[in-house]
């Protein structure tokens, strides 16, 4: 059910995207306690992006879930913010983190919603 897109102007590697979602999964299935089958995830790398004025490093986070409350959101945010400094070497004051909380009947999945 979470689904968590990363837009960055950083170039990742063709051999490092498959690792780097891997890794991405496993943290957003953890931290958000869903099922890692459920777990969609995008790396949208070399993007036209500025942040403050400049083309720097920088990200634009969107995580889409259901039932994050503030302490996972809070958990979530420091993770990513660690994960993205270690793996494209972007510091966490050069993006932001979108959250999106749906309701359960509002997500769609193999013909029925989750309720």
């Amino acid at each position: 059910m979470p689904f968590i897109q990363i837009k960055t102007n950083v170039k990742v590697n063709v051999e490092d995207h498959e690792n780097f979602l891997c890794d991405l999964t496993n943290i957003i299935a953890n931290l958000t306690q869903k099922p890692y089958h459920l777990v969609a995830v995008s790396l949208i790398d070399s993007a036209t992006l500025f942040f403050g004025g400049t083309k720097d490093p920088t990200y634009i986070v969107n995580l889409i879930a259901t039932d994050l409350t503030t302490d996972i959101i809070k958990t979530i945010t420091k993770e990513l913010c660690t994960f993205l400094k270690n793996k494209l070497d972007i510091e966490g004051n050069r993006g932001f983190i979108y959250f999106f909380d749906f309701q359960r009947s509002h997500v769609g999945h193999n013909g029925h919603i989750f309720d």
